[in-house]
């Protein structure tokens, strides 16, 4: 039993310090990463708003010159 609760007081202490290093590590670069995908996202968004509207206006253009084609033709 004693050599068990040593064996994994020792896992845990060395688990416990690669974790550690891994966050002083990684935390710097996990910091410079993250603009990168605020950045993408908030791109992605922009686009997919662009388009959402460019396709409306197309869109109701094309209703007024379907509209303007039959007032044309109820008058005439």
């Amino acid at each position: 039993m004693i050599a068990i609760r040593s064996l994994l007081g020792t896992t845990g202490v060395v688990v416990g310090l690669v974790l550690l290093v891994l966050w002083v590590v990684l935390s710097p670069l996990l910091l410079l990463l993250a603009p990168f995908g605020v950045v993408l996202v908030a791109a992605w968004k922009f686009w997919r708003l662009r388009r959402r509207v460019g396709r409306g206006v197309k869109r109701e253009h094309r209703r007024a010159r379907r509209f303007g084609k039959r007032v044309v033709a109820t008058v005439a």
